[in-house]
């Protein structure tokens, strides 16, 4: 992301002046400015949202802000002005024409105060003062909607903090472009369905102010609502100005069961799990009682549920993927595997789904392969990268079919090599069928390809992933 060189002045609480009457001489429109050519001089009019910086570049004092009309938004970088103008007269709210070049930058649209030969200039107007109220957003995340709220002021409703890739930070700090920690913070949310990259842009919002400090204070699970300006970097990526907490969708009913209790409960205890669906392995009849397994994880490891009953509706309509359910069964295990059975003798389980959503991301254990710590996140969502296959026979047959009966079946089942040792994953086709991304990469693959997988951490007399994607290692 652009580095600029200054401390910020976040959104001021003003009052809203209406936009109607304002006219725009020979400024364009917001959608002929969104049609000019790139490189072209354009004449916008708008008013200041928000204050990024001011610095200087070789000199010359510039600055950045976020503008908007009735229409859209606009971002201008590198606009010259001097330090007392930004301070005093460049004030948010101000309606302002600037001229200049406009120019993109990984998708993000601007206008560009300093472009070879084109430096911009701008005028401040005399017509009230407007600042937007933001708008929700929420429901365009995932769909090509979302650009044309691009630099405006925005909100995102009901989102939840996603984990880092370490499986456990809220967040990160971002390294600038010589290597060094820089000072911007990165969380990853989702809505249940998309997964949203926002900043604390430091130079917006710097280590004093609320969000800032909000941001550092959130943990894996927050449910939060947040505004700012709906910036674009190959994709949406807002600059957050506002963070407000709305509880932690981890928190667990009393009565429920820890994953550690999970884990250290006997055969047959009676349990009461709350954790959210990762994935769907199937659903089918088991002596006439429609019954369905599930992979589900919360903020601490993961859980197999097997033989759940369920009807088909519900299997289909209600126990969605990343939903939170609370079930009650008895504990079982098979060939080390940790499970609820559902249809366990005198046990038989019952589920009941609760509102919060979560997806998990994956958890990398490359390096635990082999280490019995490994055994600590069973059934949960993980990813291997840079493994070697490793062929079956000296023929070169990659992989080979069976089911649990050692006779052939529709499971797939290859072997990879992390350099030290050699390991047998599969692709359980009753949760990846062979019409599926994942099973026909596996036929596809050759002896000693470099590959990278993702899957549901299984335990079958050791580790063996159901892989659920398979993707040639860069």
């Amino acid at each position: 992301m652009k580095k600029i060189f200054a401390g910020c002045l976040a959104l001021l609480s003003i009052g809203l002046y209406a936009c109607k009457g304002d006219t725009k001489s020979s400024a364009l429109t917001h959608a002929e400015y969104l049609q000019a050519e790139k490189s072209t001089t354009v004449t916008i009019e708008a008013y200041i949202q928000g204050k990024q910086a001011w610095w200087e570049s070789d000199g010359v004092g510039v600055a950045s802000f976020y503008l908007q009309d009735q229409d859209g938004g606009y971002f201008v970088y590198n606009l010259p002005c001097d330090k007392e103008s930004y301070d005093k007269k460049l004030t948010i709210g101000k309606k302002i024409q600037v001229t200049g070049q406009k120019t993109d930058w990984a998708g993000e649209i601007e206008i560009d105060g300093l472009a070879a030969g084109a430096e911009a200039t701008y005028t401040i107007l005399k017509d009230k003062e407007y600042v937007a109220v933001p708008k929700d957003v929420t429901q365009d995340l995932g769909t090509d909607q979302l650009i044309a709220s691009q630099n405006m002021a925005v909100e995102f409703k009901d989102m939840t903090v996603l984990a880092q890739s370490d499986g456990v930070s809220a967040f990160y700090y971002k390294w600038d472009n010589s290597g060094k920690a820089g000072d911007d913070l990165y969380i990853s949310l989702t809505d249940g369905e998309n997964i949203l990259s926002a900043c604390v842009e430091s130079y917006l919002c710097d280590k004093d102010t609320e969000v800032y400090k909000a941001v550092e204070a959130l943990q894996v699970g927050d449910k939060v609502d947040l505004q700012g300006f709906l910036y674009w970097y190959e994709g949406a990526q807002p600059h957050v100005t506002k963070v407000t907490k709305k509880g932690n969708i981890f928190a667990k009913a009393e009565g429920t069961n820890s994953h550690e209790e999970y884990v250290k409960a006997q055969n047959g205890d009676s349990l009461v799990i709350e954790a959210f669906i990762q994935a769907k392995q199937a659903w089918w009849e088991n002596d006439g009682v429609g019954v369905a397994s599930f992979y589900l994880q919360d903020n601490v490891g993961g859980y197999f549920a097997y033989n759940l009953p369920c009807t088909k509706a519900e299997y289909d309509n209600q126990l969605t993927i990343g939903k939170k359910v609370k079930i009650t069964g008895a504990k079982t295990s098979w060939a080390g595997e940790n499970e609820i059975d559902g249809l366990a003798p005198g046990a038989e389980a019952t589920f009941e789904v609760l509102d919060d959503v979560y997806l998990a991301q994956p958890k990398d254990i490359t390096n635990l392969l082999g280490d019995p710590a490994l055994l600590a996140l069973q059934n949960m969502y993980v990813k291997l990268q840079g493994l070697t296959v490793v062929a079956k026979d000296k023929d070169h047959v990659v992989y080979y079919k069976h089911n649990n009966a050692g006779v052939r079946g529709d499971d797939i089942y290859f072997d990879v090599s992390d350099g030290k040792n050699t390991y047998t994953f599969t692709v359980e086709s009753y949760l990846c069928d062979e019409n599926t991304d994942c099973y026909k990469a596996v036929e596809a693959l050759k002896d000693g390809e470099k590959i990278d997988i993702e899957g549901l951490l299984y335990w079958y007399n050791g580790a063996q992933p159901h892989v659920t994607k398979v993707t040639k290692s860069a």
